[in-house]
């Protein structure tokens, strides 16, 4: 048995990002309203540098301060997870991936979003350069596995991509 939409209405439209609310018809036969953020999709990506874990660290509005976090960003329209996690990984690293390698996904907040995450890691890159978005500012910063996983545990590294990726990192090395 699956819940049934009734209707949907949208309320709010970007190029990334729309608003809808739905009636649904729930398992249990109840009406419900359902606010569902529509989202492209988006890559974390998992880069291995000389022993090093390359991150970003930015400045992000929504909490008004600055995090640690795994390069990442939403897909294009029409373009593959691995085509966007090459891309965004030139575009804020300044690095270009020859080769990556999934590590699956995961919806991070799917109570009311449909947005999926595509994890990638690579160990094969090389030097370009940035071009970010007219609105990013991004440090990159390279850690040891170790010293991330004591930010993790000093909530110095708090964002959920990041840390869902390294757990899903370190149970592959750990096999």
């Amino acid at each position: 048995m699956i819940e049934k939409k009734l209707s949907s209405k949208r309320l709010y439209e970007r190029d990334w990002m729309k608003i809808d609310v739905d009636q649904v018809e729930c398992i249990n036969n109840v009406v419900s309203t359902k606010e569902i953020i529509r989202h492209p999709g988006a890559t974390v990506i998992l880069a291995i540098h000389n022993g090093r874990i390359i991150m970003e660290k930015q400045y992000r509005y929504a909490i008004g301060r600055y995090v640690y976090e795994l390069p990442a960003g939403k897909l294009n329209e029409g373009e593959t997870p691995l085509v966007g996690a090459i891309r965004e990984f030139e575009e804020e690293c300044g690095y270009h991936a020859t080769s990556m390698h999934s590590l699956g996904y995961f919806y991070p907040a799917f109570s009311y979003s449909d947005e999926i995450i595509h994890m990638f890691y690579t160990t094969e890159f090389t030097k370009t350069s940035q071009h970010f978005d007219e609105d990013e500012s991004i440090e990159v910063v390279e850690l040891t596995l170790d010293e991330i996983e004591k930010m993790i545990e000093a909530n110095e590294i708090f964002d959920a991509k990041t840390i869902c990726v390294i757990h899903k990192y370190q149970q592959i090395i750990n096999k």
